[in-house]
């Protein structure tokens, strides 16, 4: 799956069709056809083909000169201001002679919706071959091995039975179990073993977008999530009853919240400069 922020070339594919095809002996080569291109493999990348599937040749500029002008011009959104070379003295360079990945497949027919710009939490592999990521107002799962997708957990009016739409702002997936958030304080749960959806309300503050999720194992062996929301709260809930055991209150709104292997300390980040223990 793929999901890019250049969004300048991807409103230049949306008028683009093809349809690419690789002889055993010889590179890819390109035809028009009224086939979207679906699909990048290894193969088709060794070939010269983008693992992105762009189409380079059919734009007034190549891939290397469209990354140096993004490089310069792209301005990522800060809320606080830091010279970047000043962070750049404090961070670990990594390690440029090295290869840590090997590309092997692209699909490019299905994408993770986004619903909040800063909020990315909407991917999450359970395994080498199975990969849960989020698709306007479902949940879907992509099967490598089958090369397939379809819904884990479907969000629309119809199964609701509300005239709300329920936009997923995070989720997580482990253990078997699903849980979704969404941007006004309401979740989602189910387990993977076909138990029928349950709903319910993290907060009814106005302000309580559920910014992050985790599944974990607690210290009793029991399994549980850890909600981190923008109402300043961070809340452990019971997976099993669906009740909340724990909720800690923070100065400023919260965005993710993680377990120590310890499990006796939590780590909160937020709106603040600061890290709380």
């Amino acid at each position: 799956m793929w999901d890019s922020d250049d969004t300048t070339v991807n409103e230049g594919m949306d008028n683009i069709d093809v349809e690419w095809s690789c002889s055993e002996n010889g590179p890819a080569e390109r035809k028009r056809s009224w086939f979207w291109l679906r699909e990048v493999t290894s193969r088709d990348a060794e070939n010269g083909m983008d693992v992105q599937g762009i189409t380079w040749d059919t734009f007034n500029i190549t891939r290397q000169r469209y990354r140096e002008i993004r490089l310069v011009d792209y301005k990522n959104y800060e809320n606080v201001q830091r010279s970047h070379d000043e962070i750049k003295k404090e961070i670990k360079s990594v390690r440029t002679d090295a290869q840590y990945y090997k590309f092997k497949y692209t699909t490019l027919s299905h994408k993770c919706s986004i619903v909040h710009f800063q909020l990315r939490n909407l991917l999450w592999t359970t395994g080498r071959n199975d990969v849960f990521y989020t698709h306007s107002s479902r949940i879907c799962h992509w099967n490598s091995v089958m090369m397939k997708s379809q819904p884990a957990l479907d969000l629309n009016y119809n199964n609701r039975n509300v005239e709300t739409p329920f936009e997923i702002s995070t989720f997580a997936c482990k253990y078997n179990c699903l849980l979704v958030g969404g941007l006004y304080g309401e979740y989602a749960y189910r387990r993977l073993d076909a138990e029928p959806i349950k709903f319910g309300k993290i907060t009814t503050d106005s302000n309580g977008i559920t910014n992050h999720m985790d599944i974990i194992e607690s210290r009793t062996g029991s399994v549980v999530a850890v909600i981190s929301s923008n109402d300043k709260k961070s809340r452990i809930m019971d997976l099993a009853t669906l009740r909340f055991i724990e909720a800690y209150d923070f100065p400023w709104p919260v965005n993710c919240t993680s377990l120590s292997p310890s499990k006796n300390l939590l780590c909160v980040v937020g709106d603040d400069t600061d890290t709380m223990v």
